[in-house]
This record gives structure tokens, sequence and C-alpha cells, in this order.
């Protein structure tokens, strides 16, 4: 019982906040499509309870690609911040093929 106890206190004791999972469109160019769309994958960020926790994302992408892209090319990128700190950066890939015309 003293292990649940402590597992429950430790629990207590974080905030857990999720990020990623982000979804963004940019025009390709010389492609069978338009848009190509990014990806980045979802993760959780853990806090101490008591810290003020106000995240910010920003995104960082070309104004468009070139055809061709394979799924999976790290195109851009997105930082989490809380405050003025980099808490997290993670990759936006692409998530289907770009073929080239």
């Amino acid at each position: 019982q003293d292990h649940t106890k402590l597992y429950d206190y430790g629990f207590d004791e974080i905030s857990v906040v999720k990020v990623g999972g982000v979804y963004v469109n940019i025009p390709g160019v010389g492609g069978q499509d338009d848009i190509v769309t990014l990806h980045a994958d979802e993760e959780y960020l853990v806090f101490p309870k008591n810290e003020n926790i106000i995240i910010e994302k920003q995104i960082i992408v070309p104004r468009f690609v070139y055809a061709p892209l394979e799924t999976g090319t790290i195109v851009g990128r997105i930082d989490y911040y809380n405050g003025s700190d980099l808490v997290y950066s993670a990759a936006l890939t692409v998530l289907e093929d770009l073929l080239a015309k």
C-alpha cells in the first residue's frame, strides 16, 4: 500500500500538458497536388503542479515547397514556449508523398 500512496502523491504533484498532434497545410509547387500537409506527433510535457504554465506555440515552415517530397520528410518545426523558455520542439513532416507532375 505504501507504493500506491507514493504513486498517487507523485501524480498529485505534476501537471501534464498535451502538445503536438498538429496539422499544417502549405502550398506545393510542381506537384500533382497544390497543398502539402505537414504533421507533428502528439507528445506530453510534465511540469511541477505549482508552476505557472502558459504554453504558446510557434510554427516555422517555408512559404511553399517544391515537388517531389516523400512522406516523413522534415519541412519545418513547431516550438512550444512556457513564457520565454523553449520547453519542446517537434519536427513538422510531410504526411503524404507529393509527387511531381
